[in-house]
């Protein structure tokens, strides 16, 4: 199955800019893109995300 990216625009304050421009620097990602992606996948793989029923 092949997958497909969006493009999506974001704006972001200074200090969290900062904070995303020191872990690219620190080599733990290698550009924003990835790096946003990352956090949004940690943020949608919490459990408390997903254990919630809809229609409560």
């Amino acid at each position: 199955m092949k997958r497909y990216k969006s493009r999506i625009a974001i704006s972001l304050e200074a200090p969290e800019r900062t904070r995303l421009e020191k872990l690219i620097f620190e080599r733990k990602f290698k550009n924003l893109s990835q790096a946003i992606r990352a956090a949004i996948t940690e943020f949608l793989n919490k459990p408390e995300l997903n254990s919630k029923t809809s229609g409560g």
